[in-house]
C-alpha cells in the first residue's frame, strides 16, 4: 500500500476556476486522492491496454480512428489496475478527441532492465509549446471549445506516478502528440 497526497477539490473551487458546475468525474478525482487502499500488484500490460481500448472504442468508431498496438503486450507492470485502466483510457481518449477523422492512434510498448514503456501517439492537431507545460495541470483546457473539464490528463499523471511511473508529452502543432509513460521495475 502507498499513501497518496490528499488534495481538496470541492465544487466551489472548481466553479471558481472553470466557471462551470462540476461534473461527476470530479468525484472520481476526489476518490483517487483520498484513496486509503490503493493496491499495486503485478499485472499484464495487455489486459490494461485492451480494456482501455475497449473503453474508447465507440468514440474511435465515431471518428473512424483505428487504434493500433505495436510491441510486446506480455510485459508486466506493478499497478492498481482499476486506476491504471482509468489513466490509460483518459490518454487514449484525449488522443482520439484531438485527432482528425480517419487517422490512427498508435500504442507502442518496449521494455528495458529498468522500466516498461508505453507510448500513445496520434497524428492530431498537436499542442503548442506554450500549452504543453500546462497539459497535466488540473482544470487546464487547450481551448474553451473543448468539451472536457481539464481533469483527465491531470488524473492520469497522478495515477501513473502513484504506480511508480513517469509520463511526459512531446508534440508538434499540426503533426501530432506522443505521451510516453515509463513504469519503473
Amino acid at each position: 500500500n502507498i499513501s497518496l497526497p490528499i488534495e481538496k477539490v470541492d465544487s466551489k473551487s472548481y466553479k471558481n476556476i472553470t466557471g462551470k458546475v462540476p461534473p461527476f468525474r470530479i468525484f472520481e478525482y476526489i476518490n483517487f486522492n483520498n484513496k486509503k487502499d490503493y493496491t499495486s500488484i503485478w499485472y499484464k500490460l495487455d489486459e490494461i491496454i485492451n480494456t482501455s481500448i475497449k473503453n474508447v472504442s465507440l468514440l474511435a468508431d465515431l471518428k473512424n480512428i483505428n487504434i493500433k498496438v505495436e510491441g510486446n503486450l506480455d510485459y508486466f507492470i506493478k499497478a492498481d489496475t482499476k486506476w491504471e485502466i482509468e489513466a490509460i483510457t483518459n490518454i487514449i481518449k484525449n488522443s482520439i478527441e484531438h485527432s482528425n477523422e480517419n487517422q490512427d492512434v498508435i500504442i507502442k510498448t518496449r521494455e528495458s532492465d529498468v522500466f516498461t514503456e508505453l507510448s500513445i501517439n496520434d497524428k492530431g492537431v498537436g499542442i503548442s509549446s506554450k500549452d504543453i507545460k500546462n497539459v497535466f495541470k488540473r482544470f487546464y483546457k487547450l481551448n474553451d471549445n473543448d468539451n472536457g473539464f481539464g481533469i483527465g490528463l491531470s488524473l492520469a499523471k497522478e495515477i501513473i506516478e502513484a504506480d511508480n511511473g513517469t509520463i511526459k508529452v512531446k508534440s508538434e502543432v499540426g503533426k501530432g502528440t506522443s505521451f510516453i509513460i515509463r513504469y519503473m521495475k
